[in-house]
């Protein structure tokens, strides 16, 4: 399977700022998700994707499609019924006895895993975000992850996409 690493900032992103592949060959993305990295066919084609997507589900309002804002009620709606689905694993999680615990790793694993998905799904696509200190340090988030941290009204301007298979 295949996603994106969308790379954003808080202002435009000059092209030699860019993330490039090499920036992963030593990565810890590529060890614990990514089988690998590689260049999308058309960068702009995947910015309007991505923009088209999230505006018709009331997530963003694209602009130019070189950037976008969180609408008022984005969260809500990228989020949709999500915490409920995330609810229920926990539930079942308050239902796991001692006997569960120490002789069903099977069934107590898949319930963590389905929790972790439901709060960040790991594989699905990635926001790339340089540290603040004008380092070439970024770290990668989970699009679940940005959504969590993202303001409302405040604009985010693409970078790079890079594809990634895992």
């Amino acid at each position: 399977m295949h996603g994106r690493i969308y790379q954003l900032a808080e202002s435009p992103v000059p092209v030699a700022d860019h993330i490039s592949l090499s920036d992963f060959y030593e990565h810890p993305f590529c060890v614990e998700i990514a089988d690998y990295v590689d260049d999308v066919l058309d960068r702009d084609s995947e910015i309007k994707m991505f923009c088209e997507t999230y505006s018709k589900r009331g997530v963003i309002a694209a602009n130019d499609e070189q950037s976008f804002e969180l609408l008022q009620n984005g969260k809500n709606a990228y989020f949709g019924n999500a915490f409920p689905a995330f609810n229920a694993v926990t539930s079942e999680l308050g239902q796991i006895t001692e006997d569960d615990f120490q002789n069903h790793h099977g069934k107590v694993s898949e319930l963590i895993y389905k929790l972790r998905s439901n709060f960040s799904e790991q594989f699905g696509d990635y926001i790339a975000i340089f540290a603040d200190d004008d380092s070439d340090d970024f770290k990668l988030i989970t699009m679940d992850e940005f959504m969590r941290e993202a303001e409302t009204g405040k604009m985010y301007y693409f970078g790079a996409v890079i594809d990634y298979h895992w």
